[in-house]
């Protein structure tokens, strides 16, 4: 019963809760079968990196989403 009370309160409507922001991350690609990692295709590879042999071994992935309300900002304030 003690590690009941400890554990923070859920909430159903947690689930439908709408935020925004800025998030980023990093991404790589494997193969399923055996694991072993996937190059990045050269066209998205600055031509500088490729002359000095540094291929990256993932992107970094930027995504913005607003929180949903009218008005907000973004599209819907200019539109």
């Amino acid at each position: 019963s003690s590690l009941m009370e400890n554990r923070p309160p859920t909430s159903s409507s947690s689930s439908s809760l709408l935020l925004g922001g800025d998030f980023a991350g990093l991404s790589a690609t494997f193969n399923p079968t055996d694991g072993s990692f996937i190059p990045i295709p050269e066209r998205l590879i600055p031509e500088e990196l490729l002359k000095w042999g540094q291929e990256p071994k993932c992107l970094e992935v930027l995504v913005s989403e607003e929180d949903g309300k009218k008005n907000s900002g973004g599209m819907e304030a200019i539109l």
